[in-house]
Formats: C-alpha cells, sequence, structure tokens
C-alpha cells in the first residue's frame, strides 16, 4: 500500500485542491517532516524532492545498504554479468561493480587525470590483495563515460537489472555496489572514492598476504 501511494503521487495520478507535503523514507514509508529533516542533515542519508500539479514529494535515501541476494536478484544480476564478462565461473568470486547513471553536476566537473590514476591505483591494489576480483563498470546513460573515462571498459546495463536490484534512484557522481561469493551484497549511493570500495572488501575478504 505505501508503495502505491509514493508510486501515485509521483505520476500525479491522484488530484488534490492544492499542493500537499508527503515524506517518505528509504522504503517508502511515511514520515514526520522533522524526520525528515534530521536525517537528511547527515551524511548516512542524501534527500530528494520532486513536485508535480497536486503534490511536494519529499524523500530520502539512506546511502550505505547492506543485503543478500534474492533468486529473483541472483539469476537477473548473473544473467548480465555472465552475459558481458562470458564467464561462467564468476560467481564464485567477489565482484566490484562501478555504476554511472549519466553525467551530473559532480562527474561532469572532475578531473579526469586524477580519476582515472585513483581507479588505475585502486585496480592494481585489489587485484594484488584480493584472488580473483572481478572489477566491472556499467551504465545507465553513456553520456560522460566516453570522454571523461574511456579507458575503462563500460558495459550497458541491459534493461536496467541493475538499477532495479540496487541504484533505483539517480545518485550524483554514481554508485558501487559489492558482491560476494556468499550471495551478500554491499551499495553505498552517491560520491564515493576507490579507497571505500577497497575498506568494503577488506572488511569482507581477508586480503593476501
Amino acid at each position: 500500500m505505501k508503495t502505491i501511494l509514493f508510486t501515485c503521487l509521483l505520476l500525479s495520478t491522484i488530484c488534490l485542491s492544492q499542493k500537499k507535503e508527503y515524506y517518505f523514507n528509504s522504503i517508502r514509508t511515511n514520515i514526520t517532516k522533522a524526520q525528515y529533516e534530521v536525517a537528511g542533515n547527515t551524511t548516512d542519508y542524501l534527500k530528494f524532492s520532486f513536485e508535480n500539479d497536486t503534490a511536494k514529494i519529499f524523500l530520502i535515501e539512506k546511502r550505505d545498504v547492506e543485503g543478500t541476494l534474492t533468486e529473483e536478484m541472483k539469476k537477473a544480476v548473473s544473467n548480465l554479468i555472465q552475459d558481458k564478462t562470458k564467464d561462467t565461473l564468476f560467481r564464485n568470486k567477489p565482484i566490484v561493480i562501478n555504476y554511472h547513471y549519466g553525467e551530473d553536476r559532480c562527474n561532469s566537473t572532475s578531473d579526469k587525470y586524477y580519476v582515472k590514476g585513483k581507479y588505475d591505483e585502486f585496480v592494481k591494489k585489489s587485484s594484488k590483495a584480493f584472488s580473483d576480483l572481478q572489477i566491472m563498470n556499467f551504465y545507465s546513460n553513456s553520456e560522460g563515460i566516453f570522454t571523461k573515462h574511456k579507458s575503462r571498459i563500460w558495459h550497458k546495463d541491459e534493461d536496467d537489472v541493475l538499477r532495479n536490484a540496487f541504484f533505483s534512484m539517480k545518485m550524483p557522481c554514481g554508485s558501487f555496489v559489492v558482491i560476494f561469493p556468499d550471495d551478500t551484497y554491499y551499495v553505498w549511493k552517491g560520491e564515493y572514492s576507490f579507497d571505500q570500495i577497497y575498506d568494503v572488501l577488506e572488511k569482507k575478504l581477508k586480503p593476501n598476504p
């Protein structure tokens, strides 16, 4: 019911005589304005707002999410990754996915040489520390990636499989997810450093000596 209400508000399928304000948390449950303001003023959440002809909608999105793949998620994600890598054994490996939603004010102003240097450093360090680590880059919208990040191999998120599973809201400067062989995962939404990804791997996996 709460998801239906949120969707209806967002798509303007309800009619009100004047605009009313609605507040939702990450799981689309109604919250108060005070709760929205308190959570939104921390680094743990990002705030979003939408407006249509009938309502103003305010949403907080939790930036870090840990979970376990459902069978449906595992099948969809596995099919996508196997199609891109042609690797039938990838599920035995930890997988890092950097996700690009499209160009925005955040990533369009970044220094491409600095980002490339940090990415290359992360790949070298992580690949040495964690056996069989798979690092991939996916995009929803390719705008900006082939001019600023063309040195990486990019894959299209076909049918928005990854976005539907992990990245429903468009976040500034992209997001990442780490999927472990035991089907657990860690998602960070919005601007991040490659050091953050390494820390996630280090907490879950034992680095090579």
